[in-house]
C-alpha cells in the first residue's frame, strides 16, 4: 500500500467517530412556515438523458445579489474601501425561474446568512477603520494606500435541489500583500438546512483518495506542502474542507497556506457524478440539464461541456491580460482585442440543455465607457468571440448614505434578466433567454 494511502487511512481511522455525527455539524434551523407545494415540473428545454447527473426536472430559483458600498474619509483621503454582498431570492416567478415563494425556508436561511454577514462586517469595519487612520497619520505623505475589505458572493448553483456559493474575503490591510480567501456555503432547497459533506457524499479512504490524486493531476508537485495529502484528509473527515455542490458535482477548494504557499493561490478539485456515482448520497448525485455557473476570476475551473459517462474535466479560466480578457479552455486560449476593465468583470459559464456551451462576461468596456455582454462560443475546442450585446445583470441604486448595486444572476440560459438603458425612461430590466448561438432574445 503506498505511504499516502497510509497516512489517510491512519487519518481516517484517528477520525472515524466525527463522520456522520451530527453534533459535530453546526446547522441552519428551519425558516418560518412550511413549502408551498409546487406544480408539476416540466423537462428543461432539450435535456439531454443519458446522464446520470442530469434530473430534467430540476428547476432553477431566481436569484439576484446586493451589493453595498462605502469608502471613509480622513483629511481628504481615502482610508477604507468597504464591500459587502448578500444574496436574495427573487419575489415573483417568471417564465421558468421559481421565488422565494415557493421556498420559505430557504429565503430565511438566507436572511440569517445575510444579516450574519452583516454583523461581522460591521466588527471588521470599526477596527480596520481606526487601524488605517492610525498608519495614514504615521507614514509620509503619499505612501499610504487605503485598507480595503471586500466580502462578495460567487453562485455556484441554484436550484430546486440546493443553493451552494462561495463567500470571497478581500482585504489589504497594509504589507507587501493583501489577503484572498473563501468559504463555501451550501443549503438544501426546500428545507434551508446547511448541508454537510456527509449529507450529500460517502466520505471514505477512496475519496479522500480521489481528491489527492485530483490535485496532484491539476497542479505542479512543488506547489504543495508535504503534508498536503494528511491535512487534506483531516479536513475532509472532520468536515471542515470547504466546498460547494456544483451543478455537476463537487468542488472542493483550497486557500492559501491550506495545503500550498501563499504563491500558489486558491487550489480546487473537482469530483464529477457522472465520474463517481459512487461517492454520493442519492438525493444529491444530480443536477439540473441546463445552467450558469459563476466562477472566480483568476483561477482555473473545472467544467462539464460534455454530458454522460464520455464526458470529462475541461478546465476554463478567465482572467486579464494586460486589461483585456484572456479566456483558457483546455490549453487553447484567445485574448479578446477590446480593453476592459480588469478588476469589474463577472463571467458566468453557460452549458444549455441541448449540449452547447458559451461564456458570458458582464464587463465594462473600457472604449465606450459602458457595460456589455461578451459572449464566448466554447464548442469547437477553442474559444471565439460570438457576440457582444448591449446590457448588464447591475443596476445601481443610491440613496442617503450607503448606495448598492442590485446585479441578477444567470441561473438558467432559458430565461435570465437584465439590464437595458433607455435615454429617456433610464434602465429597465427585461427577461431574456439564450439562443443556440449564444445570442438573447426578449419575450
Amino acid at each position: 500500500m503506498k505511504s499516502s494511502r497510509k497516512k489517510c487511512l491512519a487519518i481516517m481511522g484517528a477520525l472515524a467517530f466525527a463522520v456522520g455525527t451530527p453534533a459535530l455539524v453546526p446547522r441552519a434551523p428551519l425558516g418560518i412556515g412550511a413549502p408551498v407545494a409546487l406544480a408539476a415540473e416540466e423537462p428543461t428545454e432539450g435535456a439531454p438523458l443519458a446522464s446520470v447527473a442530469i434530473d430534467p426536472v430540476l428547476r432553477q430559483l431566481g436569484i439576484y445579489r446586493r451589493t453595498y458600498e462605502k469608502d471613509v474619509y480622513n483629511d481628504g483621503q481615502v482610508t477604507l474601501r468597504h464591500r459587502r454582498t448578500e444574496l436574495c431570492l427573487s419575489d415573483g416567478d417568471n417564465r421558468s425561474m421559481l421565488s422565494g415563494t415557493h421556498f420559505p425556508n430557504l429565503k430565511a436561511a438566507l436572511d440569517r446568512f445575510n444579516w450574519q454577514e452583516k454583523q461581522n462586517s460591521g466588527e471588521r469595519w470599526g477596527d480596520l477603520g481606526e487601524q488605517a487612520l492610525k498608519e495614514m497619520k504615521e507614514r509620509d505623505p503619499g505612501t499610504f494606500h487605503a485598507y480595503t475589505d471586500f466580502q462578495d458572493v460567487v453562485l455556484r448553483r441554484a436550484d430546486t435541489l440546493a443553493v451552494s456559493f462561495l463567500t470571497e474575503y478581500t482585504g489589504y490591510t497594509g504589507g507587501a500583500h493583501g489577503s484572498f480567501a473563501v468559504r463555501g456555503v451550501n443549503f438544501d432547497s426546500v428545507s434551508g438546512e446547511a448541508l454537510a459533506l456527509s449529507d450529500v457524499m460517502n466520505i471514505s479512504l477512496e475519496m479522500v483518495d480521489a481528491v489527492t490524486e485530483a490535485l496532484k493531476a491539476k497542479y505542479q508537485p512543488a506547489a504543495f506542502f508535504d503534508s498536503m495529502e494528511e491535512t487534506v484528509a483531516r479536513e475532509i473527515v472532520e468536515e471542515t474542507v470547504c466546498w460547494t455542490l456544483d451543478p455537476r458535482g463537487v468542488t472542493f477548494w483550497f486557500n492559501q497556506y491550506d495545503i500550498a504557499p501563499y504563491a500558489s493561490g486558491l487550489l480546487s478539485a473537482t469530483i464529477l457524478y457522472d465520474e463517481r456515482p459512487g461517492f454520493f448520497q442519492p438525493k444529491y448525485n444530480r443536477g439540473p440539464a441546463s445552467y450558469g455557473e459563476y466562477l472566480v476570476s483568476g483561477y482555473p475551473a473545472e467544467v462539464v461541456l460534455r454530458d454522460g459517462p464520455d464526458g470529462h474535466h475541461d478546465e476554463l479560466m478567465v482572467t486579464d491580460y494586460d486589461g483585456k480578457l484572456c479566456i483558457n479552455l483546455n490549453g487553447q486560449v484567445f485574448v479578446d482585442e477590446v480593453k476592459v476593465d480588469a478588476a469589474d468583470f463577472v463571467p458566468v459559464f453557460v452549458h444549455r440543455g441541448d449540449g452547447r456551451n458559451f461564456l458570458y462576461v458582464d464587463c465594462m468596456n473600457a472604449m465606450i465607457g459602458e457595460r456589455e455582454f461578451r459572449v464566448f462560443d466554447l464548442n469547437n475546442g477553442k474559444p471565439f468571440l460570438a457576440r457582444q450585446s448591449q446590457g448588464t445583470f447591475r443596476r445601481p441604486f443610491y440613496g442617503s448614505g450607503e448606495g448598492y448595486t442590485r446585479e441578477w444572476l444567470m441561473t438558467d440560459p432559458y430565461e435570465f434578466r437584465i439590464e437595458l438603458s433607455d435615454r429617456r425612461d433610464g434602465p429597465k430590466t427585461h427577461v431574456v433567454q439564450m439562443d443556440e448561438t449564444g445570442q438573447f432574445s426578449f419575450g
